[in-house]
C-alpha cells in the first residue's frame, strides 16, 4: 500500500494515465490524492473526471480554481472564456453526475500516513490559520456548495468580497476560497495579490510567497502539499512544504509525490 499526491492535471489525461502506470497504481490497495485543477486548459477534461469518479474510493481530491470555474459555468454563474477546454465535459451525457459529485468535494484534506501528517490544499492559506480552522472552513464551504451551489458560486466569483462572514475569523466565504484556490503572493498583513502569476523571484517588494512566512500550522510531524503555482516548477526550497504543479499543461511535467518516503515520479508532456 502506498499514498501518492499528484499535481495539477488540467485535462492532461494521457500524461495522467502514464503517471499512474509509472507509479504502478493499484486501486485495491493504493491511494492517490489530487491537488485540484483536475480539468480545463488541457484536451481531455471529461476523461480525467470520469476516471477520478470511477475510482473515487481510492482517488481523493481537493477543489481548485478551474474546478470551481467549471461548476460556475455548469450552474450558469459564469460563461466560458476563449482559453477554456471544457466542451467535452459540458456536452457529456454524465455531466450532471460528475458536477454533483464535484460539488461535494472539499477544499482542504488532512492526510495521515503512519506518524506523518499532510495538509493538502490547491493554492495556500493564511500564515495565521490553524489546522482546526482550515478544516472548519473547508467543511463550511462544502456545506454551502451542497446546500445552494448557484448562490455560493455567485459569492465565490463576485468581483468584490461579500459581507457574509465565515466562522469567527472575520473572513468572507469569497476571501477563504481565494486563499485556498488562488493565492500565490501575500504581504505581511495577509493581503493577497491575486493578479500575480510569475516566478518567486519576480514578487513585488512587499509581497512574498504565502508559504515563506512563519506558518502557525507547521509542526514537526506535519507537511504542506499544494499545486496551482506552476512557475515554481515544483520547488519551494522549504523543508516539508511541497509544490506539485509542475506545469504539465504548459508542456512541462506531471508529478507525483509518494508520501511514505518523499520520492517523486514525473512524466513529460506528450506532444
Amino acid at each position: 500500500m502506498a499514498n501518492y499526491v499528484i499535481g495539477d492535471i488540467q485535462g492532461c489525461f494521457d500524461e495522467y494515465s502514464q503517471l499512474l502506470k509509472k507509479i504502478k497504481f493499484n486501486s485495491k490497495k493504493d491511494f492517490v490524492w489530487l491537488t485540484g485543477d483536475l480539468i480545463n486548459r488541457g484536451p481531455s477534461s471529461l476523461s480525467v473526471l470520469r476516471h477520478v469518479y470511477l475510482y473515487r474510493s481510492s482517488i481523493k481530491i481537493v477543489l481548485g480554481n478551474h474546478d470551481l470555474h467549471f461548476l460556475a459555468v455548469y450552474h450558469g454563474v459564469r460563461k466560458l472564456n476563449k482559453f477554456d477546454t471544457l466542451n467535452d465535459l459540458l456536452n457529456s451525457q454524465d455531466i450532471d453526475i460528475l458536477a454533483r459529485w464535484l460539488t461535494k468535494q472539499p477544499l482542504v484534506r488532512n492526510i495521515r500516513v503512519g506518524k506523518k501528517e499532510f495538509i493538502m490544499v490547491h493554492a495556500g492559506f493564511p500564515k495565521s490559520a490553524s489546522k482546526k480552522l482550515l478544516i472548519e472552513v473547508s467543511r463550511e464551504i462544502k456545506k454551502a456548495l451542497k446546500k445552494n451551489p448557484k448562490k455560493t458560486l455567485k459569492m465565490i466569483f463576485a468581483r468584490k468580497s461579500n459581507n457574509k462572514k465565515l466562522l469567527k475569523d472575520k473572513k468572507s466565504l469569497k476571501d477563504w476560497v481565494d486563499w485556498l484556490t488562488r493565492v500565490r503572493a501575500v504581504d505581511e498583513n495577509e493581503v493577497m495579490d491575486l493578479n500575480f502569476k510569475g516566478k518567486k523571484s519576480e514578487l513585488k517588494y512587499k509581497f512574498k510567497a504565502w508559504f515563506s512566512y512563519d506558518l502557525k500550522i507547521m509542526k514537526k510531524h506535519r507537511s504542506i502539499i499544494f499545486g496551482h503555482w506552476a512557475a515554481l516548477e515544483g520547488k519551494t526550497n522549504i523543508e516539508r512544504i511541497h509544490a506539485l504543479d509542475t506545469g504539465c499543461v504548459w508542456n512541462k511535467k506531471l508529478t507525483a509525490l509518494r508520501l511514505e518516503d518523499g520520492r517523486k515520479f514525473s512524466v513529460n508532456k506528450i506532444n
